[in-house]
């Protein structure tokens, strides 16, 4: 009986825990999921799922790597190999690196993830859920990959010290635009302003200053919809009817794009109107009644005591 593909998910990740067994040893058990975190709907649900499995093969075998992100890049090498999706790291970090009341900042290059807190209890996050998954080639990924890889390139030419897109600037990047296509000209500057937002947005936390950490999440919306080219109308539509609500300081889309869900910060004594607000506007809109529902930064996986 064929098997359903999520199972790679769990395969890849006991393939990368096999090493920690004795020699001859195999993981033999049964298990049952048990999730409330939407599928397809850009809030990492393969991730999640990769981790708790990890999780699980600790407490089996009874070891436990020497740090969380050994196990994070443990699931994301998982995916790659057994899913044929290359992933980056950051929702198999966040997942097994997340800390109650805190984001985290991650460092793709050092594979470093710094919690950020979050310290503001009438602050919420809320989620909306756009219902919608747009048929993909399967390409959109891959070609992204490959447009930012062509921008490092023709920088790198004028700049050696450019070895990926955060090592640029926009004024390095105006210096070589007549050098570059039209696309991969967007997707850099999309890269090179995001990781200026994430800078920006780690200060403002730091600060309690929401105002402008929603002003970063509006801006990052606009970016990855007009440059980087991963948001969808549906997407749109949910930051639209967000931004300028009553008590709202941000919005943008999550995850990698072409449906899924928003984030939104707002304050918690508004938020029960701004899910009735956009649930009204949504289906006007779209003729989909979108899911919402409303919470904070809360830890990663672990084992639960029952």
């Amino acid at each position: 009986m064929p098997q359903p593909f999520w199972t790679n998910y769990v395969k890849g990740v006991v393939k990368q825990y096999a090493g920690d067994l004795p020699a001859g040893k195999k993981f033999v058990f049964q298990a049952v999921f048990a999730s409330d975190v939407p599928l397809g709907a850009g809030l990492s649900s393969s991730a999640a799922l990769e981790v708790a499995t990890a999780t699980l093969l600790e407490m089996i075998s009874g070891v436990v790597p020497p740090n969380p992100a050994t196990k994070a890049l443990r699931c994301q090498k998982a995916e790659h190999e057994f899913c044929d999706m290359p992933c980056g790291i950051m929702d198999q970090f966040i997942s097994a690196m997340g800390q109650d009341g805190h984001v985290l900042k991650i460092d793709c290059r050092s594979q470093v993830g710094s919690p950020v807190p979050m310290n503001a209890n009438e602050v919420v996050v809320l989620i909306a859920n756009s219902k919608v998954k747009h048929e993909l080639s399967g390409s959109e990924y891959p070609d992204r990959v490959a447009q930012c890889k062509a921008a490092t390139e023709v920088l790198a030419e004028s700049f050696p010290e450019v070895k990926e897109l955060r090592d640029a600037t926009m004024e390095m990047l105006e210096s070589v635009k007549e050098g570059l296509d039209e696309v991969a000209y967007r997707r850099a500057m999309h890269v090179i302003s995001e990781n200026t937002r994430v800078e920006g947005a780690e200060v403002a936390l730091k600060a309690g200053q929401f105002e402008e950490l929603g002003k970063l999440m509006v801006a990052s919306h606009n970016s990855l919809r007009d440059d980087f080219e991963v948001s969808t109308p549906e997407l749109d539509t949910l930051v639209e009817l967000a931004v300028g609500f009553e008590g709202v300081m941000g919005s943008r889309m999550t995850g990698g794009g072409f449906g899924g869900c928003t984030v939104t910060v707002v304050k918690k004594a508004q938020a029960d109107a701004l899910a009735a607000h956009i649930k009204k506007g949504y289906k006007e809109a779209t003729g989909v009644e979108c899911d919402i529902f409303v919470t904070r930064p809360g830890p990663g996986a672990g084992p639960l005591e029952l």
